[in-house]
């Protein structure tokens, strides 16, 4: 196979250089008996490994997908932790939908390169999208607690295993529009001969197809969009499918009967965070908005339903009922001079 490699660049006249290039090979049964010693590219030997590192992906004789998440979680959280000193580093720094844009257009990139040609199973999804989460709550000042569903949809992001299936569907068009012979004989190839259970990514991507109710590969082969219809086409399809999944999470979590959802969708910030300037005093009064809209904020009540000690629940302020949202809102005596005026406006 070296021969061949060697042979095909002499003719192409482009060289391959032995020092930079090695050699990894697949994991062999331990019967197999190994009968060449040395590896050689022409004359020169070339290094044998079982890990190397090609276009910023990490290639592996087995384990490949688990290396590859791991590296790029933690080249997202150098990334992260490099924008601080610009101002992301909570209620003293950005506002939430500033923030929220600079972590789109800097950390996912580099949390997701390459792994859309990857078949990417439950748990590096999981660990993908544990590290997503805890990013946008960092962004809003939330509790880890708190729900999934609201976490995206105040902000309007996308889960990141939606990211990552519109990355995937980006590629095949790139296949198919490139009219690289040897590609799709082998996408036409994979398609026929394997079954949905099999591991081929073009089998994956076809489950992808069908998931978002989009044309098959066969009927993208016949006819398809521009690259920017195929764009709003993809997008439109995920962000409603994901869209209704969070509606339908948020419906069954007690902790948002305070929140309105029918309005929350993603692409859009919910309308405490529009409304917020840029300065810190209006982030810190968006951030309690924000907790108690998710059911986050801590009241006596809630100390008391949930602490292991007997805690008495009555507001510590006025001591004249329990402390719940609706006290410390509208009926706390002792935050009445300081409600009247905004009770003024609204009426």
């Amino acid at each position: 196979m070296l021969d061949i490699a060697y042979n095909y660049a002499n003719r192409e006249r482009y060289t391959i250089h032995p020092e930079k290039s090695v050699l990894m090979r697949r994991v062999m049964p331990k019967s197999y008996c190994e009968t060449v010693t040395d590896w050689k590219l022409g004359d020169k030997e070339i290094t044998l490994t079982s890990l190397a590192v090609h276009l910023g992906t990490t290639r592996a004789s087995s384990g490949e997908v688990q290396i590859n998440t791991e590296d790029r979680i933690s080249c997202a959280r150098r990334a992260f932790y490099c924008l601080t000193p610009s101002g992301l580093h909570g209620t003293n720094g950005l506002s939430p939908p500033i923030y929220v844009r600079i972590y789109s257009l800097y950390v996912i990139p580099r949390l997701l390169y390459g792994l859309e040609s990857f078949v990417l199973n439950r748990q590096h999804v999981k660990a993908l999208e544990s590290f997503h989460l805890s990013m946008l709550r960092i962004i809003q000042s939330l509790p880890q607690r708190t729900a999934k569903c609201i976490t995206y949809l105040l902000l309007g992001a996308r889960p990141i295993e939606a990211e990552i299936h519109m990355r995937c569907l980006t590629v095949l068009a790139k296949i198919i529009r490139s009219g690289n012979t040897s590609l799709n004989s082998i996408m036409d190839r994979q398609i026929s001969m394997k079954g949905k259970s099999s591991s081929s990514w073009f089998i994956y991507v076809e489950g992808l197809l069908e998931k978002y109710q989009l044309p098959s590969i066969q009927s993208l082969k016949q006819s398809l969009p521009s690259k920017e219809q195929w764009k709003t086409i993809v997008h439109s399809a995920v962000d409603t499918f994901w869209n209704q999944v969070l509606l339908n999470d948020c419906e069954d979590k007690s902790s948002l009967t305070s929140c309105n959802t029918r309005n929350l969708t993603i692409g859009k910030q919910h309308v405490i965070w529009k409304s917020l300037d840029n300065n810190m005093c209006d982030t810190k009064r968006g951030v309690v908005k924000v907790r108690i809209l998710t059911g986050t904020y801590i009241v006596q009540s809630t100390v008391s339903k949930f602490n292991q000690h007997s805690v008495d629940p009555t507001c510590q302020l006025c001591r004249s009922a329990p402390e719940d949202y609706q006290d410390m809102l509208l009926e706390c005596g002792a935050l009445l001079p300081y409600r009247k005026g905004y009770l003024k406006d609204l009426k």
